[in-house]
């Protein structure tokens, strides 16, 4: 069974774990409380993970800002689309039940200033980890120790919080 990379950004440590699936996640932690480190190599060994070394795979994700509205018969999509690109936003993305507008972090405030002026009411907004590539594990067992694995780490207090690359809702599984 091939191993592959599951990516993890510590504030001022970089950490990466290999999982045996094609699926990434980074996270974030206080990095003043170690025992989040000796707890989540644990953990990565547990569900047949290995730490990796700096940067071995942090190429897979980019930091955006991300801005999310709330999809209702009000909302003029090609309206809230100018809106958003008029204030520098990057492209906006069509979702079943919601907008989701993606930025540059360095546009991100004045993205959301734009928007909230507009009158759009923002359901949630940060500056994240977006993948680069998404990646869909199609081993059932090794989607279950993904989903066990990225389950530890939002459990994890220290974690503050958790990106990933997986492209299938891993609550469902």
């Amino acid at each position: 069974m091939k191993k592959r990379a599951l990516s993890f950004f510590l504030m001022l440590i970089m950490v990466f774990a290999l999982l045996p699936t094609s699926a990434y996640a980074k996270y974030t932690y206080d990095p003043a409380k170690a025992i989040a480190w000796a707890t989540n190599k644990t953990e990565f060994d547990k569900y047949g993970g290995n730490l990796g070394t700096p940067g071995c795979v942090s190429y897979m994700f980019s930091r955006k800002g991300i801005i999310l509205i709330e999809k209702t018969d009000a909302i003029d999509e090609d309206a809230l689309m100018e809106a958003a690109l008029e204030a520098g936003a990057d492209d906006m993305i069509v979702h079943d039940d919601s907008f989701e507008i993606i930025t540059d972090p360095s546009a991100y405030t004045d993205v959301h200033h734009a928007i909230s002026e507009a009158g759009y009411e923002i359901v949630e907004s940060d500056v994240e980890y977006v993948p680069s590539m998404e990646a869909a594990p199609k081993d059932e067992h090794d989607i279950k120790k993904l989903a066990k694995m990225i389950e530890l780490l939002e459990d994890n207090d220290d974690v503050q919080k958790v990106y990933t690359n997986c492209s299938i809702d891993l609550e469902v599984e």
